[in-house]
């Protein structure tokens, strides 16, 4: 099984409330790495897990092709 490192943005929260004081905004990207063996991968996206054995796998992400920035294979 391939393992790699995934770069990609998340979406996030930028109030600590549920109401905030109106101010100037500025963009900035959540960037998250995560490392995790390809249980699938097509145009739409990549499914990811942290661990596998004969039977099962570990806790899985699943990370939309448009929210990935870039993919780096650390193992074939």
């Amino acid at each position: 099984m391939k393992l790699v490192e995934i770069e990609w943005e998340d979406a996030g929260a930028r109030s600590l409330g549920p109401w905030v004081d109106k101010q100037e905004w500025d963009y900035i990207p959540f960037l998250v790495h995560e490392v995790g063996y390809v249980l699938h991968e097509d145009e739409s996206g990549v499914i990811l897990t942290s661990a596998y054995n004969d039977e099962q796998t570990g806790s899985v992400t699943q990370i939309p092709r448009k929210m990935i920035i870039n993919i780096k294979v650390l193992h074939e």
